[in-house]
């Protein structure tokens, strides 16, 4: 998963106490973007009360306007909408009178970086200082320095690395060239909008 470069999937188609907003000690990353813990000091008792955060609301595409004569609606979510004649997603409206493909892109992220970070910090960097800790003391401030230095620099390359997930894209491709017009980490459901999409250009071919 270190490449960058887009991979064309097999499916395609020929067409303490802790403040508010300060992070808990060894809370995850993942779910401190979900949940904040605070602590209430309830009768003395200090317990633990998890205050969840509302959801994320969905991305809202533009309202939709008439349909024109002949126009048919083939999906329609709170995300995105699918005619004949259009993609209408986040705000934008594609035509699909020029599209003559529609099909499913993954895109990996760049872990070049990270990942040489994370390997130059743990062959190189710690061993030295940990060895040069050894021979001056634990009394050495610059020593702590570096160690919480190089230990935040490990912790962000491997937590990087860690969430990394791959982007699925929806591609349309018209005699201009190719646009990415829709992407998501959720894989099924950017196979399905390919195979609405499809339908949509399949049924303008044979009938526009």
């Amino acid at each position: 998963m270190s490449s960058g470069r887009p991979t064309h999937l097999k499916l395609v188609t020929s067409t303490g106490l802790s403040a508010p907003g300060v992070r808990a000690p060894g809370l995850p990353l993942r779910e401190e973007a979900r949940q904040v813990m605070l602590r209430v000091v309830s009768g003395g008792s200090g317990a633990l009360a998890p205050v969840r955060l509302p959801a994320p609301a969905p991305r809202r595409r533009a309202p939709l306007p008439e349909l024109r004569s002949g126009e048919r609606l083939l999906l329609d979510d709170d995300e995105v909408l699918i005619t004949t004649e259009r993609f209408v997603v986040e705000g934008r409206t594609h035509g699909l009178t020029d599209v003559h493909a529609v099909q499913a892109q993954m895109v990996s992220p760049h872990l070049t970086l990270p990942l040489v970070v994370a390997g130059l910090l743990a062959a190189v960097a710690l061993p030295l200082i940990l060895s040069r800790f050894g021979v001056v003391g634990s009394s050495s401030g610059m020593l702590h320095l570096l160690l919480s230095l190089a230990g935040a620099l490990l912790f962000a390359a491997v937590w990087r690395v860690a969430i990394a997930e791959d982007t699925y894209w929806v591609v349309l491709r018209t005699a201009r060239g190719e646009r990415r017009v829709y992407g998501s980490g959720d894989h099924q459901r950017v196979v399905r909008l390919v195979a609405v999409l499809d339908e949509a250009v399949t049924e303008h071919r044979l009938h526009g």
